[in-house]
């Protein structure tokens, strides 16, 4: 079981072979940086249930999200947005959010939201998301191995 480190070298290395294969399409400097970003968040996500330096960055992030709807008057959302915040405290380490189920519904249902609210960004949410999936994916594997990060 690596630790944050370990998990962000591992989705550095998973990032890379994916960049690698797209070699043939072109994209910016900016884009990658971005896919990048999301890869290492992701690698860190399902960390969120523990004390950990994911739990950190995500709940920082969180907060930053909470200031930013709160003076954009968006109640409804930051109301959504602090329930999510609360799920992983309330699960245990290794639970579900260490399920690559919940996890791959939990990007569906997320990726959905933020398509119906901007619906003119959907490349973009789309390959974010993707993108946060495959730090995930790292994760996951590191911590169980490929066939175990497959069960249910």
């Amino acid at each position: 079981m690596p630790n944050y480190k370990g998990h962000l070298l591992g989705g550095i290395i998973l990032y890379s072979g994916v960049i690698l294969v797209g070699a043939l399409y072109s994209t910016s400097l900016c884009c990658l940086a971005e896919w990048l970003l999301c890869t290492l968040l992701g690698s860190l996500f399902p960390d969120i249930d523990t004390k950990s330096k994911g739990q950190k960055i995500v709940y920082c992030g969180l907060f930053v999200a909470a200031l930013v709807l709160l003076f954009l008057q968006k109640f409804v959302i930051l109301a959504y947005l602090g329930f999510a915040a609360l799920v992983p405290l309330i699960t245990n380490h290794r639970g579900l959010f260490h399920k690559l189920w919940f996890l791959v519904l939990l990007m569906f249902f997320m990726s959905g939201g933020m398509l119906m609210v901007y619906p003119h960004h959907y490349y973009r949410i789309c390959t974010d998301s993707g993108f946060f999936l495959i730090g995930i994916i790292s994760h996951l594997w590191l911590d169980f191995g490929f066939v175990r990060m497959l069960r249910l």
